[in-house]
């Protein structure tokens, strides 16, 4: 009994043999051939017919043989390009994975760094031979392979334009504390916005000790708030506790301003960036979700937004001094005068 490599096989050769135009063209001429040679002589007239009917019959045959050949050209040509564009994007999201970690190599040529490009190698490799040896599962690998680079690449890329961002609320209390402490020589300048509470909160408080720290090693501190007219009232203990710790204070009112102004963020030496978004409020902390940057143009543009806001802004010793608090229909308000 044949084995089904050598029936695939006379299957190939037979596909191939009936695709060619030549075997149409041959098949024809020994059609003509047995008619006429099996004609009996006496009718020599319809062997005439019969030989013009074979020259047709091959004519017939190469058309439709190379109408066949010609559907198993475009056919494979089909499977080829879909190859060449498998490959493609494959290659394109390799180059640009390469592109993410040469460019994180420049500064982080360490053995972490050896070791997770090493890891992501190996694995990546493996990937491939599973994929040769569970060819039925091939859809699922490649599945889950894109689902992987989709979510890769795009981090990376972040972090090799520059952009350190900090998803993750709970962590972002940490690198808060920990951009002031490592970041800054010379000063630092700071727009507090929707921090409405952050201040009396464990994470807060341990904020502001490292606050004294940087004060005590020269740097400068100044600090926008930008508040509500509610938050200029609640706010005001908190602000003037800074203010007892050396720290310039400004006061920015969040109805004067527009809502591209209205962003939470600070700058270390001209040099850093840390800008956040608010997440949520719980009942022990405020949490937001951050990016720092270290882009030349981002960190120049949150400078001049920074001045425009010191110019707007008032000093806090000065805006209270002209305040009075007290009991309205709502709640405490401070009244101008």
């Amino acid at each position: 009994m044949p084995t089904k490599t050598t029936t695939d096989a006379i299957k190939k050769w037979i596909d191939d043999v009936t695709h060619n135009p030549i075997f149409w063209v041959v098949i024809s001429f020994v059609i003509g051939f047995l008619i006429k040679f099996f004609t009996p002589d006496n009718l020599d007239a319809s062997k005439g017919v019969v030989y013009l009917l074979s020259v047709a019959g091959a004519l017939v045959g190469l058309i439709i043989g190379t109408l066949y050949r010609h559907r198993e050209i475009a056919s494979q040509l089909s499977k080829l390009e879909e190859s060449v564009e498998d490959l493609s994007e494959k290659s394109e999201r390799h180059n640009r994975l390469n592109q993410s970690l040469s460019f994180l190599e420049q500064g982080i040529v360490d053995d972490r760094f050896l070791q997770v490009t090493s890891d992501i190698s190996g694995a990546y490799k493996n990937i491939q031979v599973l994929k040769t040896q569970h060819p039925d599962c091939l859809d699922f690998f490649e599945w889950k392979e894109r689902k992987i680079f989709d979510a890769t690449i795009p981090k990376l890329d972040e972090l090799s334009a520059k952009h350190i961002v900090i998803d993750d609320e709970y962590y972002e209390l940490i690198a808060n504390k920990q951009f002031l402490t490592r970041l800054p020589k010379i000063n630092v300048r700071a727009i507090s916005y929707q921090d409405n509470g952050f201040w009396d909160e464990p994470a807060g408080k341990d904020f502001l000790k490292a606050h004294s720290e940087m004060i005590n090693k020269n740097v400068r501190i100044t600090r926008i708030f930008i508040l509500s007219e509610e938050e200029i009232v609640s706010q005001r203990r908190v602000i003037e506790q800074q203010l007892t710790m050396k720290i310039e204070v400004k006061i920015a009112e969040k109805a004067k301003l527009s809502a591209k102004e209205l962003e939470d963020f600070v700058i270390y030496d001209d040099n850093y960036v840390r800008y956040a978004k608010l997440i949520t409020v719980t009942e022990t902390n405020t949490l937001k979700h951050a990016t720092l940057t270290v882009d030349t143009n981002q960190v120049k543009g949150f400078i001049d937004k920074f001045n425009s806001l010191y110019a707007k802004s008032v000093e806090a010793t000065e805006f209270y001094a002209n305040r009075d608090v007290i009991d309205g229909p709502e709640g405490r308000i401070l009244v101008g005068y």
